[in-house]
């Protein structure tokens, strides 16, 4: 027993001097993780999936920072990703509330586009008469 306290010790020391915190698992923790632990490689795979994104030389900063995001997540295994999906019940639901504001911006977009048009069409039927 007195061994192992060491080892966790040890353990913790390490990671302290690197410069990581650690944290008691509660859920709460649970959540937080889910929330920047999932949610950032789920983002860098989605990006690497569109299999066209590369550096050009009119690059904004956010669009670079969006394929530094990219590159960092690819690299971990796709096993380390798994896990954070399958020992976290949050991470289902991140990836269900990610999922569902998606549609709900695509449908934003598509609403606006029916808004313009109808607008447009308006327009067209005033200068007519």
């Amino acid at each position: 027993m007195k061994q192992e306290h060491h080892d966790v010790i040890g353990v913790s020391t390490f990671f302290l001097v690197k410069g990581v915190s650690l944290l008691k698992r509660h859920v709460l923790n649970d959540r937080q993780a889910a929330g920047s632990q999932f949610i950032t490689p789920t983002v860098g795979r989605i990006l690497e999936k569109l299999d066209f994104l590369e550096p050009t030389k009119i690059d904004t900063i956010g669009f670079e920072s969006l394929l530094n995001l990219m590159d960092n997540t690819v690299r971990d295994s796709f096993d380390l990703y798994f896990g954070l999906f399958l020992f976290n019940k949050n991470s289902r639901q991140q990836l269900e509330r990610f999922h569902l504001a998606f549609e709900s911006l695509q449908n934003q977009l598509f609403d606006h586009v029916l808004d313009n048009l109808k607008q447009v069409l308006k327009l067209e039927e005033e200068s007519h008469d």
